[in-house]
């Protein structure tokens, strides 16, 4: 048997590393993806794609979205070629979070060009749970973070290489990524800013540059009317930011639900020791310049463009695409720890515990997957409704979505109420016979008159149900029945987080 040299060795040794984080982080991703209920978001995705016509999944994404219908065609594509339900909805997210893995690998490599930082990045890509979350999210998230990181791989490359393929992929790529998720474009601005940085700006003038910037706003024209329209949306539901606000505190909480796998190995790092950074310009420096602009910029962007129009996009989705920044950001300080020995590997051997234990392991336990997740339930009270209604019960449903509100202000048409009902509507029988009509996301002074209209229109009935979180089930109850003699029939209720509740007249059967 023929001993291969220390340097080959350890070569071999950590491609076979990197092949395991790889098939670790895929096998994360692709487990029971399809076991966890849809969230609200998710159900958005599959109203837009249940359309019968790819132009009216375009109408849809573009009206309802306020987002370019590329993500939901490539949705399309899949529910039309394997059927609609969760699986088909989300293994394109799987799909772009896999392949992000290999991505993740090549950008770290041209980033510290170090084969254990590259090992590092990877691992910490690999096992993150909001990345495992986004990657089962049938949402655009995971299709953008991959077209993110390809960008800016390709816009290195470009860097290097002013050849016409080159900057023909990279301008095809950051155009793609834009159509993905029209925030996370804030990636070209962070690129225009390093390239002047480190070039110049005089290099931002030449021929290549121009052409190929040029490219990508020919590329992007169409879009310009979508954000037009975004806006324009954003006007008609002028109290949005409060809502955007109120949901952000939440979702901020789930996405970053668990940081402590991240501070522990941080903790561990520091404990060891660091050494002074270098002041010059080496290769740490840029790899330092670059990451902290890559982190900051888009940050910077995204702030002034929400204080223009007045809604905070500092939501976790919204900003996923400097995360893979302060990844290795901290790979980046691996490269600083003091020790040469097995101790360099404490932090990155911390992380991995830690996220197994904290997060993998109890996701696993909770949800038999390996993310956070949620049992909302709206498949049950679907069931529900289609056992035990009866041809023209009143069913009032909370599901959530800001157009409810929209309902407040007067009456909209049948895609409104199919889009924001899609959640009850997609699990119940195309021929039920229920009068659905929704309760407002927000119950204020806005929407106060609505609601009352809600509890006139329910005393003309005698079997109303109620599909909503306890809250918002609760409110509306009591409403009824202390004004119009309703009495209420639980025995449907659940564990779900979306309850189901019958109100009788109090001389009727059940």
């Amino acid at each position: 048997m023929t001993v291969l040299p220390h340097n080959e060795d350890s070569e071999d040794r950590a491609r076979w590393a990197l092949q395991l984080c790889f098939w670790l982080g895929a096998f994360l991703r692709a487990y029971n993806f399809w076991g966890p209920d849809l969230w609200l978001d998710e159900y958005g995705t599959w109203w837009v794609v249940s359309a019968s016509t790819w132009a009216e999944v375009a109408k849809r994404a573009i009206n309802f979205q306020g987002q370019s219908p590329f993500y939901f065609f490539i949705v399309k594509l899949f529910t039309t070629t394997l059927g609609e339900g969760t699986f088909q909805l989300r293994l394109p997210s799987v799909i772009f979070g896999i392949l992000t893995l290999a991505i993740a690998h090549r950008l770290a490599r041209q980033i510290f060009r170090d084969r254990d930082l590259t090992l590092v990045s990877v691992a910490v890509f690999s096992i993150n749970e909001p990345l495992i979350w986004f990657s089962q999210d049938a949402r655009p998230y995971a299709l953008a973070l991959f077209l993110a990181l390809l960008s800016i791989s390709l816009f290195l490359d470009f860097l290097k290489s002013r050849r016409l393929a080159i900057s023909l992929l990279y301008a095809g790529a950051t155009a793609l990524l834009i159509y993905a998720h029209f925030l996370f474009g804030f990636v070209l601005l962070f690129q225009i800013v390093f390239a002047a940085i480190t070039l110049g700006w005089r290099d931002l003038f030449s021929r290549r540059w121009l052409m190929t910037l040029g490219l990508i706003v020919v590329l992007c024209l169409p879009s310009t009317s979508q954000i037009l329209h975004l806006y324009q949306r954003r006007q008609t539901l002028d109290w949005i930011p409060h809502i955007v606000q109120s949901i952000q505190a939440s979702s901020l909480a789930r996405n970053f639900a668990d940081p402590w796998a991240l501070l522990l190995a941080t903790a561990s790092l520091l404990s060891i020791g660091i050494k002074p950074f270098a002041t010059r310009g080496t290769l740490r420096d840029e790899a330092l310049r670059f990451l902290l602009l890559w982190l900051c910029v888009p940050l910077v962007g995204i702030g002034s463009v929400a204080t223009m129009i007045g809604v905070s996009f500092l939501e976790p989705r919204y900003i996923l695409f400097v995360y893979p920044a302060g990844f290795y950001l901290w790979a980046w300080l691996i490269l600083h720890s003091k020790p040469a020995n097995w101790l360099r590997w404490l932090p990155p051997a911390v992380f991995i515990a830690a996220t197994v234990i904290v997060s993998l392991i109890p996701n696993l336990v909770e949800s038999n997957t390996f993310r956070h997740s949620e049992k909302l339930g709206w498949r049950e009270a679907a069931r529900t409704l289609a056992a035990n209604g009866h041809p023209g019960d009143l069913v009032i449903f909370y599901s959530a979505f800001i157009e409810a509100d929209l309902f407040a202000a007067g009456p909209q048409g049948a895609d409104v109420l199919s889009y924001i009902g899609w959640p009850l509507i997609a699990y119940l029988p195309a021929n039920h016979g229920l009068n659905l009509v929704t309760l407002p996301l927000l119950q204020n002074e806005r929407t106060d008159p609505y609601i009352e209209s809600l509890t006139r229109e329910a005393a003309k009935h005698d079997r109303v149900w109620v599909v909503a979180p306890d809250k918002q089930r609760d409110y509306f109850v009591d409403q009824t029945i202390s004004r119009y003699g309703f009495r209420s029939f639980h025995g449907y209720l659940s564990d779900n987080t979306i309850k189901v509740v019958l109100l009788l007249r109090r001389s009727s059967g059940s």
